[in-house]
């Protein structure tokens, strides 16, 4: 019974190759979750053999030491959560009828993400595939939230409306700012306000990290707009 991880262990690493041959040829995205479903049940024949901790950062280090086809697994989903990622902010951006280029990931973002599906192998606790999505949403979640409120910081009433949808008018009477003869545009609610935009920052990283949900967008907004400010005049 010696050898019945090893045994496991080659079962596996040769599944691993053959689900990562099928997606090199495909590009099907089934195939690639079973490719990280077959890294996996190396790491699990294997784990006795690793001399770092179960959980430790320098167990998924010596795996990808000891079978480079699971380094190649990660590598593929981040580059396939990257695409998903970049496809999804297009939209919005696109949505919102934003000039600027929609954000990617930086040098950083991906190395974090090969990491995140790597630890996700390795990490001896079930719904892994879950937790590792999870956390590639939470890749660049917070600099993604910081850009689109300065995005609509300076952005025209038209964006507001898109941003908000239905709901838009209402939001607008209750927080937009006001002169003795007109009522100031959604843009002027974030002038000046530090803590606003720091709040709005917050919520829509919340958002972003929850798959960002385009119907729920207005919901968010409003909620920090309401929570922060009121109509106030101005002379």
């Amino acid at each position: 019974m010696a050898d019945q991880p090893d045994k496991l262990a080659l079962a596996s690493v040769s599944a691993l190759g053959d689900a990562l041959w099928h997606y090199w040829n495909t590009g099907e995205a089934w195939a690639l979750d079973q490719a990280f479903a077959e890294a996996r049940a190396v790491a699990g024949a294997l784990r006795d053999e690793c001399p770092a901790p179960a959980g430790d950062l320098d167990e998924p280090r010596w795996l990808v030491q000891m079978v480079p086809a699971v380094s190649e697994m990660a590598e593929l989903s981040a580059r396939e959560a990257e695409r998903f990622a970049a496809a999804n902010l297009a939209a919005l951006w696109a949505s919102l009828a934003l000039s600027s280029a929609p954000p990617r990931w930086t040098e950083a973002e991906r190395a974090a993400a090969h990491l995140a599906v790597l630890v996700a192998v390795t990490a001896p606790e079930e719904q892994s595939l879950a937790r590792m999505r999870a956390a590639l949403r939470r890749i660049a979640a917070g600099r993604v939230g910081r850009l689109l409120t300065e995005e609509l910081g300076v952005a025209d009433e038209e964006t507001w409306r898109l941003a908000l949808g239905a709901r838009y008018a209402s939001i607008a009477h209750r927080c937009a700012p006001r002169t003795r003869f007109r009522v100031l545009g959604l843009r002027a609610v974030m002038a000046g306000d530090k803590r606003l935009g720091e709040a709005l920052a917050e919520r829509l990283a919340g958002w972003l990290r929850s798959g960002a949900p385009r119907d729920d967008l207005p919901a968010v907004i409003e909620a920090v707009l309401v929570n922060h400010r009121t109509p106030h005049s101005i002379a």
